[in-house]
């Protein structure tokens, strides 16, 4: 019995030892697609080139508001026109805008487009509008601001005029000084005459004022460059 236990663990050793050979080679297989494997991961991260950093966009630029200034001025008959220009040579005022009512204030804008189908679509809501010189205004605001302008009525239409006109133009403009907008509603000879002419521009005015009623029909909006002398014409809205 011995012997043969002895001869069947012999034969299980061979059978072991012949498992063990055969198993090798595979292992071995094995271990080269292995490397292989290591070797085309190598490859490939070799071949494929790092990922650039993001590039951060760099903040929008402010947009460039041009410096030109622009004003809104219901238009006069030519003969007040007249009487204005002639006033204000009397009163050495110089670079105002053309003789007109001012509504609102002076701004800049740098979209003109947009600010041209505000002021048209404004126009067509309030006018044309009867409108009546009513009497002299001559004063002194402050240290050596001399005032001389010509009141104007229905106080009350035109005062709802200049509200709804700043705040059709206030997101498409900015205000190109600090100069709040006039109250009452005036026309304007000069804001700041020198005191020594003041005194014949109220003489003048008191000798020729007469009250005047018209139509006004039209807005026109002006402009003058920072260098300018002269305001211009840029369009006319009714």
């Amino acid at each position: 019995v011995l012997a043969e236990l002895d001869d069947k663990a012999e034969e299980m050793l061979d059978t072991i030892q012949t498992l063990d050979d055969e198993i090798e080679p595979v292992t071995v297989e094995l271990d080269d697609k292995a490397e292989e494997m290591l070797d085309t991961i190598q490859t490939l991260d070799d071949e494929i080139e790092p990922t650039a950093e993001p590039l951060m966009a760099e903040p929008a630029a402010e947009p460039v508001i041009p410096e030109t200034r622009y004003r809104v001025l219901i238009p006069l008959p030519a003969d007040i026109g007249q009487q204005i220009t002639t006033l204000r040579k009397v009163g050495e005022v110089k670079h105002a805008p053309p003789p007109g009512i001012e509504l609102g204030i002076t701004f800049r804008t740098g979209d003109l487009p947009s600010v041209e189908e505000a002021l048209n679509n404004w126009a067509r809501a309030h006018l044309p509008l009867q409108i009546e010189i009513t009497g002299i205004q001559a004063e002194v605001i402050g240290a050596q601001q001399y005032v001389a302008a010509l009141f104007v009525q229905p106080q009350k239409e035109l005062k709802k005029a200049q509200d709804d006109l700043l705040k059709t133009l206030t997101p498409l403009t900015i205000p190109a000084n600090d100069d709040p907008p006039a109250l009452p509603v005036r026309l304007i000879i000069g804001e700041r005459i020198p005191p020594k002419p003041f005194p014949r521009v109220v003489a003048q005015m008191q000798q020729t004022f007469d009250p005047y009623i018209w139509h006004a029909e039209t807005a026109t909006l002006v402009k003058i460059e920072p260098d300018a002398r002269k305001w211009d014409n840029v369009r006319t809205f009714d």
